[in-house]
């Protein structure tokens, strides 16, 4: 199944936040407590640098890692012990290019202020799923990033149900289930079965 073109570009900015810069602003977000922040909307931030393209070389790519997993490390060190943290997918990062557009700026930018928590709370709820997705997609030689898509679609909600009646964790309309071998009727809805319904989102 192919991912909508809005879905596309969601899923872009998603793993934009997987970029240095991006795991910086978050940690910058989720040191400050809401008690301290000031009750009077705050100024507009400035525009945040571009997140970094896939890298071109292996060099590239390991440099690229190395930025990631050192975000990641500062956010450990610096989170509060209560709080959960999702590990982050450096293999996801580096599978789809993430453009360089204002959009994309912006969106990472709202996603990882005023949406971080609905976020975290979604790739927290990824685990449970991801292994088999991640198979799913390794058969079909998908990239990796593409085990996200149910953050912007369903955030990982297996009864979920769009206004449009699109169902489950991948969102199929009924006629696009069915296309793709799901069984949709009366009695039997398999959008909402995980393990049939990834099969057929990697078709």
């Amino acid at each position: 199944m192919k991912p909508s073109t809005a879905a596309r570009s969601a899923l872009q900015t998603l793993l934009a936040l997987h970029s240095y810069r991006a795991c910086a602003a978050w940690l910058s977000n989720s040191t400050t407590s809401r008690q301290s922040r000031p009750r009077t909307p705050p100024p507009a931030p400035p525009t945040r640098p571009a997140p970094p393209a896939v890298p071109s070389s292996t060099n590239d790519a390991a440099r690229y890692r190395a930025a990631l997993e050192e975000a990641y490390a500062q956010i450990v060190a610096r989170s509060e012990g209560a709080r959960e943290l999702t590990i982050v997918d450096v293999d996801a990062g580096l599978s789809m290019e993430i453009p360089d557009h204002k959009t994309i700026r912006g969106a990472v930018a709202y996603f990882a202020g005023d949406l971080h928590q609905s976020i975290q709370t979604s790739l927290n709820r990824s685990r449970r799923y991801k292994k088999t997705i991640d198979a799913a997609l390794e058969e079909q030689k998908l990239p990796k990033g593409l085990a996200y898509l149910p953050v912007i679609e369903s955030a990982y909600v297996e009864t979920l149900t769009s206004r449009a009646g699109a169902h489950g964790v991948w969102q199929f309309m009924p006629d696009t289930a069915r296309e793709y071998g799901l069984r949709v009727d009366w009695w039997v809805d398999e959008r909402a079965a995980f393990e049939e319904s990834t099969r057929a989102a990697a078709a």
